[in-house]
């Protein structure tokens, strides 16, 4: 295109449908103008939101993290399933210390800390590998310890024991802290954030592209929500990744859009990226003895993520949901299987009012939920300003 052409420029933003070679049924002609349709429709839908969001990322940083001359033993969990929040944390770790250590919970951590002499180990989650006992022995070398529990409250069996025996605990559940205190523990509310370096906005190839994506485990409660939407989901283009999600009734009619073995979590970012709507459906859980000192009111790491994409996100309704997003301005919610088939139809059919919503919530993401954020915060609390 000539620089300053009027008709070429005009061209460009009111583009032309394609010409079809030779003569073709009406069918095949309605198949080439809707993926003409959808393919220019996505194309500028995905430019806006990828130009608006690098205008937000100009406008709103990542915060500075106060340097302290610490060492700290990081503790991975030995699980990729927790990919995305182990990044985050030590991406902002380097930044917020002067010694960093990185470690897993199947390594000898006795042994790495009497030789490392870390200031601090900072475990994530752990419950699954470590013993009270090897917390003590760690402490008694004079090391300050800590935990981030990732998996509150539906392993609270196995995380409760640990609590005392931790310096200082924080959780992303909010309705276990009393509960934690009253074990004799020093713990603290600390909702997870988006790896900003990782979760973030990007194009993403058609493979990824879909009307609808949702990507979790089938836990009984999304199995039975689901089912109710499946009449619905049929006539969309519907991305469902995660185990168990065969137990569907309406499996066979859905099976198309399933992936049984789910994705990675650093590839679910791409499914973020290429959705128009992302489903958040939090798992329930019985939680049986428990019930009347603990309580489920916190959003997953996954609201975070998803935002932190620029992608629209609409989710069920936690109780401090809009503690850290407006619902209807920087996130979308539903309280039924009902109300969530208005709001796709909805939304799908109103573009410009998605993409604000996703870019709103991306904006308080870069402002507010970071890990950046998070562990300023953490290493505030067990030292001090």
């Amino acid at each position: 295109m000539k620089a300053g052409n009027p008709r070429a420029l005009r061209l460009a933003a009111s583009p032309r449908k394609p010409r079809l070679p030779g003569k073709q049924s009406k069918a095949r002609r309605r198949f080439y103008a809707a993926g003409w349709r959808d393919g220019y429709g996505k194309g500028w839908s995905d430019g806006f939101r990828l130009g608006a969001s690098r205008s937000i990322d100009g406008r709103i940083p990542v915060p500075a993290v106060t340097r302290r001359m610490l060492h700290v033993m990081f503790v991975r969990e030995n699980s990729t399933g927790y990919h995305l929040i182990e990044s985050g944390i030590i991406t902002a770790l380097r930044k917020a210390v002067s010694h960093l250590t990185v470690v897993t919970t199947l390594d000898p951590l006795e042994e790495i800390a009497a030789r490392e002499k870390p200031d601090l180990m900072f475990v994530l989650n752990g419950i699954f590998a470590l013993q009270p006992q090897t917390i003590e022995n760690i402490r008694s070398l004079g090391i300050t310890t800590a935990a981030w529990y990732a998996d509150d409250p539906y392993f609270i069996e196995l995380s409760a024991p640990l609590v005392p025996h931790y310096d200082f605990v924080f959780t992303h559940e909010a309705g276990i802290v009393d509960y934690y205190r009253s074990l004799g523990g020093r713990a603290y509310y600390m909702p997870f954030a988006a790896p900003v370096e990782q979760a973030r906005p990007a194009r993403a190839d058609f493979a990824y592209w879909s009307d609808i994506c949702l990507i979790g485990s089938g836990f009984p409660n999304r199995i039975e929500f689901i089912d109710r939407l499946a009449p619905h989901l049929r006539k969309r283009k519907v991305y469902i990744a995660g185990g168990l999600w065969d137990q569907l009734k309406s499996y066979r009619t859905l099976r198309h859009m399933i992936n049984l073995h789910g994705v990675p979590v650093h590839e679910a970012i791409h499914f973020y990226n290429g959705a128009k709507i992302v489903l958040n459906l939090h798992r329930t859980h019985d939680l049986g003895e428990y019930a009347q000192r603990v309580s489920i009111m916190s959003v997953n790491p996954r609201t975070f993520e998803i935002n932190g994409c620029a992608s629209f996100q609409l989710t069920d309704v936690r109780a401090d949901l809009a503690s850290h997003y407006v619902p209807g301005s920087s996130i979308e919610t539903y309280s039924s299987a009902e109300e969530c088939i208005e709001k796709i139809d909805y939304y799908l059919r109103h573009d410009r009012e998605r993409l604000d919503i996703a870019l709103r919530g991306y904006a308080e993401t870069r402002a507010r939920h970071t890990y950046e954020h998070r562990i300023e915060a953490i290493l505030r609390t067990i030292y001090g300003a």
